[in-house]
């Protein structure tokens, strides 16, 4: 038997030891780093979905305040939005608000054909007065703040002599109602 010398048992523990480090790393380091890779970029996944919703999250306070918002001007307008039927209140309010002011109603009656969109139907009236501009001002102030909700569709002054200092005024006023289904 021959005899091993230190050179060459040195040499030997460096293959061994070598020879489990390739093995280490072909078997355990390489699969390991490999998967450690794909944990990494879903985690990097999870992250940035997890700070997209804390984002959108912080906007739900805000959202929900324009919400209760939108909800209580909801409720306004839908006072303000009577049920289909009571175009006889609508016309006694206009013409009551006049008469509060002081302005002669010379006529006020339904005008052409009511119109329904989707759950609202739109009753035109004409009305005619006498008035000076300054009452007639506060007029169209004032149905502003009426029960109803009115839009002016249409407004003709004319200046006549045997009136002054009042104006012939023709209005055509929009009121709404909530349509029966």
């Amino acid at each position: 038997m021959m005899k091993i010398g230190s050179n060459e048992r040195a040499i030997g523990v460096m293959a061994v030891c070598s020879l489990a480090l390739v093995l280490f790393y072909a078997f355990f380091y390489r699969p390991q780093a490999k998967r450690l890779a794909t944990i990494q970029k879903e985690l990097m996944t999870v992250i940035n979905s997890v700070k997209e919703k804390e984002g959108k999250a912080s906007l739900l306070p805000s959202a929900r305040k324009k919400i209760s918002e939108l909800e209580e001007e909801f409720v306004v307008l839908q006072e303000k939005v009577p049920e289909e039927g009571n175009l006889t209140r609508v016309i006694h309010s206009l013409a009551k608000e006049a008469e509060r002011l002081g302005i002669t109603i010379v006529a006020i009656a339904p005008s052409g054909k009511s119109e329904t969109r989707a759950k609202v139907k739109r009753f035109p009236i004409e009305i005619d007065v006498e008035s000076s501009y300054w009452l007639l001002t506060s007029y169209l102030k004032s149905i502003e703040n009426l029960p109803a909700l009115f839009t002016i569709d249409d407004l003709v002054i004319e200046k006549r002599e045997t009136l002054l200092p009042n104006l012939k005024v023709r209005l055509l006023v929009s009121s709404y109602a909530l349509a029966k289904e």
